[in-house]
């Protein structure tokens, strides 16, 4: 008696199986995850029950993924089972399917822990091109993850291949009972975990996406993507309180009026007395400020925009690291606004929404790259139209996802990115640093021919955007001294740095104002 050979595989040729591949498959996709929830936090038996409980939670979906690409992968080998060759490719691709689902599991655990949510096709649209962001995806190509990359496909291969050829069962009756029981229990298994996950304290976890099968959840975005959007209709009835948001200063101030109660300042924020003082103080005074006429009103007018930047972190809004020191100081001279809300953190639709004073729309899609002539009026048009000068500038790249191609014909005279600024080599793909904007901004004021004509700049900073490279040559300041070290310590330092040095920016351009007695009529 003899049998045959796979001349490929030099596996008992009874027929394909793509059960080594998806068993291997699976284990790659689950050590993944316990790379992502670390070491046990304690060795005793009680302590690796729950650590046990937290791997299988956070890899069902990845374990049915696999069971998924076997059982497709074994019908499609079965299917084409008379034809020999296309019976091969089926085989080699399944094996490159497998690789590449390998590759993308250690790229995943990466791109969760600093997204805190799988990658999707909308996170892929907004990353723009590569060209801007290999500073950021550079800041997690380490040595460990390059590492990563290269053993583990070539592990998975290796056992993958050797349990393929040299365990290989008997295809009994017997056999095909145990395969079907087998995959009954791995059901079962998914059943009773997804329900743990769905009820149990994980479902409460901000990290609780890690339990989700990235690529799934790609595969999943793209189809969404491509379908046709679903229109969101929010029908039930609005407090008057929520209404009186959208209220303008004078509508406010015939609150009772219009039988609507006044705003209520930093409710629900755990802020006291004390904040809703400082939000009446600041009301009071954009008021007096608004009714003073035309007499006395500041001709020049700066934009300046920090991206990437919110309150949290900034001392002059409460922050305990003293990342803000000027702002804070100039705060005795300024109307400081403490109850407002971004509810689009999108570069370019921010850009769209501050220029054109409209609410930016909840998508993930970008108006300059999808909407780049969208119908509005910005306040550059307006004061160009009264003899001001206007520019708009940015440390960052200009062209970056057709900002330049929404602000052409937006009233601005002048419009640049970093080329424009003069500052040498790049600081990251970005762009240069904030210094080099401010040193440009000063030298557009200056330069007037003589005319002294009232001036409107936007200008927009880039160097607290991630990877948030702090400037070279300025001390790197320690904020977490005698404190205990945040989980993100690294790039939270840097960020601080960045804050501090954007910060330092500014202070130059006030003092920079004030020199050339501009200060005081400049907002």
């Amino acid at each position: 008696m003899t049998a045959s050979f796979d001349r490929a595989t030099g596996v008992p040729d009874h027929g394909r199986s793509t059960f080594w591949l998806c068993f291997w498959l699976a284990t790659a996709l689950a050590l993944t995850k316990a790379v992502y929830l670390g070491p046990p936090p304690e060795w005793s038996w009680a302590g690796m029950i729950d650590y046990g409980s937290d791997a299988a939670i956070i890899s069902h979906a990845d374990v049915l993924y696999a069971v998924g690409i076997g059982l497709v992968g074994q019908t499609a080998l079965c299917l084409s089972a008379r034809r020999a060759q296309i019976e091969r490719l089926v085989w080699y691709g399944l094996v490159l399917f497998c690789v590449v689902s390998v590759v993308y599991a250690i790229v995943s655990v990466q791109i969760f822990a600093y997204l805190r949510t799988p990658l999707t096709y909308p996170l892929i649209y907004l990353a723009g091109d590569m060209k801007n962001m290999r500073s950021s995806l550079g800041a997690f190509i380490t040595p460990l993850m390059l590492a990563a990359l290269v053993a583990g496909p070539v592990v998975y291969l290796v056992l993958a291949w050797a349990t393929h050829r040299f365990v290989q069962p008997q295809r009994t009756r017997l056999f095909r009972v145990g395969q079907g029981l087998g995959l009954m229990v791995v059901l079962v298994y998914f059943g009773l975990v997804h329900r743990a996950y769905a009820t149990g304290p994980w479902s409460e976890r901000v990290d609780r996406r890690v339990a989700d099968n990235p690529h799934w959840v790609l595969a999943c975005s793209f189809l969404d993507a491509m379908a046709q959007p679903q229109l969101v209709q929010l029908d039930e009835e609005f407090r008057p309180e929520c209404l009186s948001d959208f209220a303008t200063l004078g509508e406010r101030q015939s609150d009772a009026r219009l039988n609507m109660p006044p705003l209520p300042r930093g409710e629900g924020r755990g802020e006291g007395k004390e904040s809703r003082g400082r939000a009446d103080s600041a009301t009071q005074a954009l008021t007096l400020t608004l009714s003073q006429g035309e007499r006395g009103r500041p001709r020049n007018v700066i934009v300046y925009v920090l991206e990437s930047v919110g309150a949290q972190y900034l001392s002059l809004y409460g922050s305990s690291y003293d990342t803000t020191p000027r702002l804070a100081e100039e705060a005795a001279h300024s109307l400081v606004f403490d109850n407002f809300y971004a509810h689009v953190g999108v570069t370019a639709n921010s850009l769209v929404a501050i220029n054109l004073s409209i609410y930016p729309g909840m998508t993930w899609r970008e108006y300059t790259v999808e909407q780049p002539d969208l119908p509005g009026t910005t306040l550059a048009e307006i004061l160009q139209s009264r003899g001001y000068r206007t520019a708009y500038m940015t440390s960052g790249e200009i062209q970056y996802v057709n900002m330049d191609g929404f602000l052409h014909n937006r009233g601005y005279d002048l419009v640049c990115g970093y080329e424009y600024l003069g500052c040498g080599a790049l600081l990251v793909s970005w762009g240069v640093e904030d210094r080099c904007l401010v040193d440009s901004l000063l030298r557009w004021i200056d330069d007037d021919s003589g005319a002294a004509r009232p001036f409107f700049v936007m200008a927009w900073t880039q160097q607290t955007h991630h990877p948030y490279e702090p400037s070279p040559g300025r001390p790197f300041i320690d904020f977490f001294k005698g404190r205990t070290l945040p989980p993100d310590d690294y790039d939270l330092g840097r960020y601080l740095n960045t804050l501090h040095e954007a910060d330092r920016q500014l202070g130059r351009l006030f003092d920079e104002l004030r020199r050339r007695g501009l200060a005081d009529d400049t907002v």
